[in-house]
């Protein structure tokens, strides 16, 4: 708990620090979006790729990531 970790996507990467919790499921990362100075899920997304169709939004839940300690 509080070690950095690098998250990456095939969209992008990003540096956050780990907070576990038993709130969140096992292989689940809970990641704020909107607060660009704690990280942003945005980081890991593209609007480009994974456009909700109806919506024209931005998928950001369900995105397959990597986590490196560093």
């Amino acid at each position: 708990d509080g070690s950095l970790v690098r998250l990456h996507s095939a969209c992008g990467a990003m540096i956050a620090r780990v907070k576990i919790s038993e709130e969140a499921k096992q292989k689940t990362v809970c990641i704020p979006h909107g607060y660009r100075l704690q990280g942003n899920v945005s980081n890991l997304t593209s609007e480009l790729l994974n456009v909700n169709p109806l919506s024209s939004m931005v998928t950001q839940t369900g995105i397959p990531i990597n986590i490196e300690k560093m």
